[in-house]
């Protein structure tokens, strides 16, 4: 699996854990919510480390 696959995959399983919308991840993180679909649909290769720290510090 390579790391943008796993990145997705984790934030899929993260929101359906949680039972949060994907979008709603976006907009507490401060991301448009196309950053999180480009993340989902691979069109983001190298997601950067703030992208990453921003979903993260979701609350």
């Amino acid at each position: 699996m390579k790391l943008e696959e796993a990145i997705a995959k984790r934030i899929y399983d993260f929101c359906k854990e949680h039972n949060i919308a994907p979008n709603k991840i976006a907009n507490m993180g401060g991301l448009p919510s196309a950053t999180i679909r480009c993340i989902f649909y691979g069109r983001s290769k190298n997601p950067c480390t703030r992208t990453i720290l921003d979903i993260c510090q979701a609350p």
